[in-house]
């Protein structure tokens, strides 16, 4: 029973290692704006702003946006707009695009905003999870940070360090059983020569 506890809780171990490195990952790698971005792929919690601007989500959902260099007339963009100090994100359909220098600006069928710059566009509608945008917004808060992410870690390294102290103190013990025994022979051997 011991052995199959251990194993599960070695499982364990390893399955809050990848959770928490998980984690970490989506709150160091934010995009300029803000966002979550792994390579193409931008990760974003839909709050009410963004709810309200967009028609595909709602709020609480997990939207995730690929970024693609292949966006034609007719195609709908994800793009970020500025509001004071932080960006939302809103979508709108391509009506043309023109190439200037480093950037391609895009025309829109948006009235509010005409043209974007392909460098604030995320891309094209990938896909969306309902409802999983709240557990990453507590994941990512401050306190789902220290209470999911750090209180597991610092328990799986408490108990590594548990672990090391008992293999310590049974090395410990070994080596003493081991010295009486030494001694005891040494004896038997210096009483054997003297007869």
């Amino acid at each position: 029973m011991k052995k199959f506890l251990s194993g599960v809780w070695g499982v364990l171990e390893v399955l809050i290692i990848i959770y928490v490195i998980i984690i970490t990952s989506c709150i160091l790698c934010r995009n300029k704006y803000g966002y979550t971005q792994f390579g193409n792929y931008t990760v974003v919690s839909v709050d009410k702003v963004i709810a309200k601007h967009l028609d595909v989500v709602n709020q609480g959902d997990l939207f995730i946006v690929k970024n693609s260099d292949d966006i034609n007339k007719g195609d709908i963009i994800y793009y970020y707009v500025p509001a004071n100090t932080e960006y939302y994100i809103n979508s709108t359909s391509v009506k043309s695009s023109e190439d200037m220098d480093d950037v391609i600006i895009y025309k829109t069928t948006n009235t509010e905003k005409p043209s974007v710059a392909s460098n604030r566009v995320l891309g094209k509608y990938t896909t969306t999870y309902s409802g999983l945008g709240r557990v990453l917004d507590v994941l990512e808060s401050r306190l789902g940070f220290l209470f999911l992410v750090l209180l597991p870690i610092m328990l799986v390294f408490i108990y590594q360090v548990y672990q090391f102290i008992i293999v310590l103190k049974y090395d410990e013990v070994e080596d003493e059983e081991e010295k009486p025994k030494k001694k005891k022979t040494a004896k038997k051997e210096e009483v054997e020569e003297l007869l």
